[in-house]
């Protein structure tokens, strides 16, 4: 059973984000201190297996434009793609955490193929 995490210690989301398939500078907390130093918000999310390990992380910054706050990850999120249940999981939670969060939301279904 995975939980989210809503504010991971930075050192152990770097040491995730390090090992990941695509490891980014975008994905660590030191961006996100970057970030911070110019007025953005930041979040560091995970997901946590049964064994406290962290098996999925996300660096969020919220920002708003036009008066509306959203939710942005550069780069995605770092987990194992390959692992449907925590991909179901990450995804589900972090649009949860944004429709709490949020006045603005997007599902992507506006983007969709059918739509085009």
């Amino acid at each position: 059973m995975l939980r989210l995490i809503e504010h991971e210690q930075p050192q152990l989301f770097d040491a995730y984000a390090a090992n990941g398939k695509i490891p980014h500078y975008s994905k660590t907390h030191f961006y996100g201190e970057l970030c911070r130093r110019k007025g953005i918000e930041v979040q560091l999310v995970s997901a946590r297996n049964e064994a406290d390990e962290i098996a999925a992380t996300a660096l969020i910054q919220w920002e708003k434009s036009g008066g509306e706050e959203y939710g942005y990850l550069c780069y995605g999120f770092n987990l194992d793609y390959t692992n449907a249940e925590t991909l179901q999981f990450f995804a589900t939670a972090l649009t949860e955490l944004a429709k709490r969060r949020c006045g603005v939301f997007a599902d992507g279904a506006e983007y969709s193929a059918d739509r085009a």
